[in-house]
């Protein structure tokens, strides 16, 4: 087989122009590990840090708010969170009490060549996937650390992630968006606003209790805990990007009028009052 690969290669008179691949730059101080989702659903990890997170569900059921958008990552799924983008894991089901989750993180001097793959978004791990990721880890295990080995099987993941990408986008036919959806790009457009529960459900022409039941079973958090995440996620990106506003401002543009009233759930959800987290 190798014989006939090597003699459909063409001479070249140019030897100074060869060909580039999508991942110019392979990922670069690769982190590896797994952990569980806590326990508590309602005090779910919420993070926002510098690097690349790729977050692969092996024996996983989790909804996972990424800057307020939210994502349903069933088993065998992934999804790649920027650098600064605020995060938040949960269980979507109790199926799955004993879940493992593969995270790696790493930089990537060319962040281009895997933008695609950021979203917020939910990708397929195919056959390929699962083999490259084996590969890395196994590299990740026995590799010295000054090898480009581990940097290379990196690469490899994500070129296969890439392709079976471009595969699922090329075969899936556009299909109907989930209640989720509906309830998301309203909250969004409307984060200024105290929109809550009944305000909604009026708006999708739904009774209050049908919506907030139909929410918990799409998504398996309810709807009042999805609201609050989502404001308060969209206060902490303010405070760290709109220097320009006071504390007022900032509750007023998440739909919190009353700024105690938004100073004590916030310091609920992240430990520190507005001021503090703004200067940390």
């Amino acid at each position: 087989m190798l014989d006939s690969l090597v003699a459909d290669l063409v001479p070249v008179t140019n030897y100074f122009a060869g060909k580039n691949g999508a991942l110019t730059t392979l990922p670069q101080d690769i982190l590896l590990f797994s952990n569980p989702l806590q326990q508590n659903s309602n005090n779910p990890d919420e993070s926002l840090h510098h690097r690349f997170v790729l977050a692969i569900g092996i024996v996983a059921d989790a909804g996972l708010l990424v800057d307020g958008h939210y994502l349903h990552l069933p088993e065998g799924h992934a999804t790649l969170i920027a650098p600064q983008q605020t995060h938040v894991f949960m269980r979507a089901s109790q199926q799955f009490t004993h879940d493992r989750w593969c995270y790696m993180t790493c930089t990537i001097p060319q962040p281009d060549a895997i933008r695609s793959l950021l979203g917020p978004q939910v990708l397929q791990i195919d056959d390929a996937c699962r083999e490259a990721l084996a590969q890395l880890i196994k590299s990740y295990h026995h590799t010295p650390i000054n090898s480009s080995s581990l940097n290379i099987q990196a690469g490899l993941l994500f070129h296969h992630l890439l392709q079976a990408q471009a595969l699922e986008t090329q075969h899936t036919q556009p299909t109907g968006m989930g209640l989720a959806f509906h309830v998301n790009t309203i909250v969004t457009a409307h984060l200024n606003v105290a929109y809550d529960c009944a305000a909604i459900a009026h708006h999708l022409d739904l009774s209050e209790s049908h919506l907030r039941r139909c929410f918990r079973a799409e998504t398996g958090m309810s709807l009042g805990f999805f609201l609050r995440e989502t404001r308060l996620q969209h206060a902490a990106q303010l405070l760290r990007s709109r220097p320009d506003l006071n504390i007022q401002d900032i509750a007023e543009a998440c739909g919190i009028p009353n700024s105690a009233s938004f100073c004590r759930a916030f310091k609920r959800q992240f430990g520190t009052s507005p001021g503090h987290y703004r200067k940390t």
